[in-house]
């Protein structure tokens, strides 16, 4: 069975709309890349943190601080971290979790769209198809209609010119008996004859006349 193209105008948007999601799974991908980066190096820097702080406490201890200079100490890191470098890049993190939650969701709401579009499509496709094969059809009927009139054209002139051959040869073959006419009175079947091939041969003058 042949296969028949889907028309530009309607191939078009489904294309469009497919390269848009596309492009848009390309740029969560690279989002979630980042923000998984992001959050590692997060994630290392507070461990080091807590290395440190505990690092710190082994080496107050082992000075004899009190423990409620460690505990004050702790609240202090506690709001140095609050106001530290880590805030940006925490809050750059949250943005991007934020960016890419709202991306997925319009996406969803892309895909549904596209989804719709292509059921309302698909009729109107497969109409589109059904009228360029029943055009097809007509066209080659007509085509083999022309071919056949042209043949019958071929055939009529070809039957007129051994119509007119025929004519050319009675015509002689009157003139001939005609000029011999004394000599074959005597034979009616000729007389006959000549009385036939001359009323066939006004008949065709007549015709012809017309």
């Amino acid at each position: 069975m042949k296969e028949h193209k889907t028309p530009p105008h309607i191939e078009a948007p489904k294309h469009e709309e497919l390269n848009k999601f596309h492009h848009t799974r390309e740029l969560l991908t690279e989002i979630d890349s980042t923000s998984h980066s992001v959050n590692s190096e997060v994630k290392k820097a507070m461990e080091q943190v807590a290395v440190s702080k505990g690092l710190l406490r082994e080496l107050r201890s082992s000075l004899g601080v009190a423990v409620e200079d460690t505990e004050m100490f702790d609240d202090q890191v506690k709001v140095n971290l609050s106001t530290s470098d880590f805030t940006p890049i925490l809050e750059f993190s949250q943005v991007l979790m934020d960016f890419k939650r709202k991306v997925e969701k319009k996406l969803v709401l892309n895909i549904v769209r596209m989804e719709e579009a292509i059921h309302y499509l698909n009729p109107l496709v497969e109409l589109v198809t059904l009228q360029r094969r029943e055009d097809l059809l007509y066209k080659k009927a007509f085509l083999r209609r022309c071919e056949n009139l042209k043949r019958a054209e071929t055939e009529v002139d070809l039957l007129g010119d051994q119509v007119d051959v025929l004519l050319c040869l009675l015509d002689k073959i009157y003139r001939t008996l005609h000029h011999c006419t004394p000599a074959l009175q005597q034979y009616s079947e000729v007389s006959d004859i000549l009385k036939m091939i001359e009323e066939e041969l006004i008949g065709a003058a007549r015709a012809s006349g017309k």
